[in-house]
């Protein structure tokens, strides 16, 4: 049997192999997670998320525009919604997380920036609180990471495996 589309939208398409369904999203190839650490904490959004009913601390991510690449994504999700200004240039790719290999195609681009301590975001350039994309932005100390994710505050798989890709490189 082929390949056939069972079911598409504008983010994602099932598709059916044989006895195998699994999500493929178009633009996740060059879309983008950003692991930003303004001095030495680290930049986290809350995002409402229907699938869990609630809204959820991670880092900021977003798909990447046709014909654009992953660290200009990444530069642009960034300020998108954080307000932070980092060029494309000064993302450091650290890797690629594969956040669920049985069902989803989707492979998502870790990268890192680092900015001074005193930085500031840009007001106004946000479009994410409009959009209600995000509803928060703060900075988290590693401590404060630490006990956001043993009380469970902190849950995104994606997020989470950025963290351990950045620990280990």
């Amino acid at each position: 049997m082929t390949k056939q589309t069972v079911y598409a939208n504008p983010w994602f398409s099932v598709l059916q192999d044989g006895q195998w369904h699994y999500v493929h999203e178009e633009n996740s190839e060059n879309g983008a997670l950003v692991l930003c650490f303004v001095g030495e904490r680290l930049v986290l959004v809350r995002v409402p998320r229907a699938a869990h009913s609630k809204e959820l601390w991670e880092a900021p991510r977003g798909y990447g525009e046709p014909g654009e690449s992953a660290e200009v994504a990444a530069a642009r999700e960034l300020l998108e919604e954080t307000g932070y200004h980092v060029s494309a240039e000064d993302m450091e790719l650290l890797g690629r997380v594969k956040p669920n290999t049985a069902i989803l195609t989707t492979a998502v681009n870790v990268f890192r920036c680092r900015l001074p301590a005193d930085a500031i975001p840009v007001q106004g350039d946000s479009d994410a609180p409009a959009l209600n994309e995000v509803s928060a932005v703060a900075l988290f100390g590693e401590d404060d990471l630490r006990g956001m994710i043993t009380n469970g505050e902190l849950t995104c798989g994606i997020t989470l495996a950025a963290l351990m890709i950045a620990k280990v490189m």
